[in-house]
């Protein structure tokens, strides 16, 4: 388990492995056969952090830190919560040793209380967090469940009613060490869309008992269009316009891959294509060129000048000279120049965003766009680019400094 990104990893420890001592509150109890988890804080220093040395048979075995959240310390407001630890032993150790004591590095105070080995691991399994799952914005989850395959299975609560099962059928890890690093089976998990409606909601994860798997349960809140779209209309001042955007960014709306042709349809972009520059465009190869000059006949942007040249060793190669007289020539107004393969098809806005995106950018000396993908049943498919990284450019030749 991840001792730095796992929410809740130390919370519920049992009473008995709570230690007081002057100022520092801890915890240090068995979570499985060899599995470990606590906390330690500093109540008269709540900045602090301690890194937490695992002793086995009185010898080192583990050095961690103590700073994953506990939910127990963050419903109660102690600091920001974020004390707890986790390890992992080989079952080797386990096995062959008697005592498990975790202490303070460098200092020798003990954290929690010694766990005796001999005795059976079930009792703490009961009150342990055997899984995570997180919220990553509209209706999108992930997470993990730590069991067999035919085990790793969690029936879907919103506000306490099974909605779905999210089955962890993909390898993952959690751990940010060799020593501590745990294989465990994923899932993603994304609601139905009834569940975009603006209100507070919480998900949660449990067995077929009705016992939580993946921690305490997650709030999330999504919106079928958005903040600034379900304000528009309404008279809302620019200030206001500017707060239902910014919520957009920090609560964003989602739909599974399986929908994105859907929603790729109801999805309009409006660009003002009256004062842009004149285009140029250069269609590298020959088969599919047609389409493509066909997509380009139905541009909003109609200031443009297009050319079809032969590829030369790749399918985006071409002739520098060739490209060259063009530009000198039928394309000698144009101030922007537009490359694509042969058959690639271009929204009807392409030539007007990458336009306008020049003019917003006028340092800018390339711009580039997210693609789509048809397959061969007609769906289409996002191949989104990620955001312009100088060292990514010196690594792979890429000469992307601005996105549309």
């Amino acid at each position: 388990m991840d001792a730095v990104t796992e929410k809740g990893l130390a919370s519920r420890l049992p009473a008995s492995s709570v230690r007081v001592t002057r100022a520092l509150r801890s915890a240090f109890t068995r979570c499985g056969e060899r599995k470990f988890i606590g906390f330690v804080m500093d109540d008269d220093d709540p900045c602090r952090k301690f890194s937490v040395e695992i002793l086995v048979d009185g010898y080192p075995a583990r050095l961690v830190r103590a700073d994953a959240p506990v939910d127990e310390l963050v419903a109660a407001r102690r600091g920001d919560g974020c004390y707890g630890f986790t390890c992992s032993l080989d079952d080797g150790v386990v096995n062959n040793s008697a005592i498990v004591e975790a202490q303070l590095a460098n200092s020798g105070t003990a954290v929690g209380m010694p766990i005796v080995l001999a005795r059976p691991a079930k009792q703490a399994r009961q009150s342990s967090v055997f899984g995570y799952v997180q919220w990553l914005g509209g209706l999108r989850f992930s997470g993990w469940i730590d069991a067999p395959h035919e085990q790793a299975i969690g029936n879907v609560l919103v506000d306490g009613v099974p909605v779905a099962r999210a089955r962890a059928t993909h390898w993952s890890h959690v751990g940010t060490s060799e020593q501590a690093a745990l294989a465990v089976r994923g899932f993603d998990l994304h609601l139905h869309e009834r569940f975009a409606d603006g209100l507070v909601h919480r998900l949660a994860i449990v067995d077929d008992a009705g016992e939580g798997v993946c921690g305490d349960p997650v709030v999330f809140i999504a919106f079928a269009d958005g903040f600034r779209q379900m304000f528009a209309g309404t008279g809302l001042s620019r200030h206001d316009q500017l707060r239902a955007e910014l919520l957009d960014r920090l609560l964003p709306t989602s739909v599974p891959f399986s929908q994105y042709q859907q929603w790729r349809e109801g999805l309009r972009v409006e660009t003002d294509a009256s004062g842009l520059p004149r285009g140029a465009v250069i269609i590298i190869g020959s088969e599919g060129a047609g389409d493509t000059v066909e997509s380009l006949r139905g541009q909003t942007h109609t200031k443009w000048e297009a050319t079809s040249l032969p590829r030369t060793s790749g399918p985006t190669s071409l002739s520098p000279k060739l490209a060259e007289k063009f530009l000198r020539s039928d394309g000698a107004k144009s101030e922007f120049v537009v490359f694509t393969i042969a058959g690639a098809l271009l929204t009807p806005t392409a030539m007007a965003r990458i336009a306008a995106a020049f003019v917003r950018y006028p340092d800018a000396q390339a711009v580039y766009g997210d693609l789509d993908i048809q397959s061969d049943d007609g769906s289409v498919w996002p191949l989104a680019f990620p955001a312009f990284d100088y060292e990514r450019m010196l690594e792979q030749g890429r000469a992307q400094p601005a996105r549309i």
